[in-house]
């Protein structure tokens, strides 16, 4: 049997000026490194304009002090292979490039500038304002979902709409106010507490060290934020028809709360007792006993800073379907759940699969970043077994699921197709 390699366990250090770079060497000929930088949609309150984290990503994009040009890190990377990507998310905006190993030196030190020393302009923001507007309205019609069904279901059956559309593009007033002077003001709180590096590939770790310490220090004191939380709009069943549903679109779902990291292991093995299409009790009921159903799907959401929420999505052909579905889905579920021999084959089949987990170093990084964005930290592999190996145990899967799935109300909707 193979040694275990615990592809998660990073060289982490916290450096002087406060900035926690991770670090993890992998036998590849390029390049992966990422930056965080705890400031997104969420921030956009008080004295700082609507829209203005996100349009300040986009203003960063252009040009910097090491590289001046328009575009001039992005021609560096493309040039010799690599690439670039950026986003705005809730509570942070991260900042990516990769190029290979021959020229990590030039990318990293471009990334660092292009992320803390950009160049901004009154024609970058020009430029900028037009394309946040073309985004805006992209998403106006059915924010925060993509169609009709989407847009109901978060704001009139779960409210879950955590920002407005202003704090993500801003309207044209605030986007016509953003100026030099602001956009540099609002990017002075990317050197706040939070900032984490994570460079993965072959290169020198003494080396980034070097230049990752010679950023600014970080400010201790974060900048405030809100963000609405989930809550209940109307539990009770009822229904509702559209236009652009073809089926009978049966949902149900909970508010579970905060969850700890076997708690949130566990919910993923529930899901995957329930749905997995070889082995779930669900699917293989409405699937294969039944012929009910092609697929189902298990809405599991756990962002950070909002409650956890869990739920099925069962679209189904005929309203007596529904009417079966309802009537015994949640003893199947809680049946489910007890059914010991049943959940531990789950959980030993879940931790064979992790052999083909993480092979490659993008996937590793995306998972370290997913772990720091919700624990704080890395959570290893080794810590993730430990998570499995403890819900071997049937009194703690019992308590989670008692504590959590038990008490937990859970709200039904059916959306109808108009025509039936």
């Amino acid at each position: 049997m193979a040694q275990f390699n615990d592809r998660l366990i990073f060289d982490t250090v916290t450096l002087p000026n406060g900035v926690v770079l991770h670090g993890k060497r992998w036998d590849v000929p390029f390049v992966d490194m990422r930056i965080i930088v705890p400031l997104g949609h969420a921030h956009c309150v008080n004295t700082i304009l609507p829209g203005a984290a996100h349009l300040l990503e986009h203003c960063i994009c252009h040009r910097s002090a090491k590289f001046p040009t328009e575009r001039g890190f992005l021609d560096f990377l493309t040039e010799h292979g690599g690439h670039h990507d950026a986003l705005t998310a809730l509570m942070m905006s991260s900042y990516q490039a990769a190029i290979p190993s021959a020229h990590w030196r030039d990318a990293f030190a471009g990334l660092l500038c292009q992320v803390f020393e950009p160049v901004i302009t009154e024609e970058i923001i020009g430029i900028e304002r037009k394309t946040l507007g073309v985004e805006r309205g992209r998403r106006a019609r059915w924010y925060p979902g993509d169609n009709e069904l989407d847009q109901y279901l978060a704001t009139q059956w779960l409210i879950r709409k955590p920002v407005e559309l202003r704090h993500l593009f801003g309207d044209d007033i605030d986007r016509t106010n953003a100026s030099v002077e602001s956009m540099y003001k609002v990017h002075r709180l990317y050197l706040t507490q939070g900032v984490h590096i994570f460079v993965g590939g072959s290169f020198d770790m003494g080396e980034a060290l070097r230049m990752a310490g010679d950023l600014p220090p970080l400010a201790s004191q974060k900048p405030p934020w809100h963000l609405e939380p989930i809550r209940w709009n109307r539990t009770e069943y009822h229904e509702k028809r559209f236009d652009d549903t073809a089926r009978f679109e049966y949902f149900t779902e909970a508010i579970i709360g905060d969850l700890s990291l076997e708690e949130h292991t566990y919910g993923s093995i529930l899901s995957s007792a329930l749905g997995n299409f070889a082995w779930g009790t669900l699917y293989q009921w409405l699937r294969h006993e039944r012929g009910l159903v092609y697929d189902i799907h298990i809405e599991a959401n756990d962002e950070p800073m909002l409650a956890a929420t869990w739920g099925l999505h069962i679209p189904l052909g005929l309203r007596q379907h529904v009417n079966l579905v309802r009537a015994e889905l949640m003893d199947r579920i809680r049946a489910t759940a007890f059914n010991d021999d049943m959940m531990l084959r789950v959980i030993r089949r879940r931790l064979a699969t992790q052999a083909f987990d993480l092979q490659r170093i993008g996937d590793v990084m995306k998972t370290a970043i997913e772990s720091v964005r919700r624990q704080g930290v890395i959570v290893t592999e080794s810590r993730f077994h430990s998570a499995l190996h403890a819900l071997e145990e049937p009194s703690v899967r019992r308590d989670i699921f008692e504590r959590l799935w038990g008490t937990a109300e859970f709200g039904e909707f059916l959306a109808i197709p108009a025509s039936a």
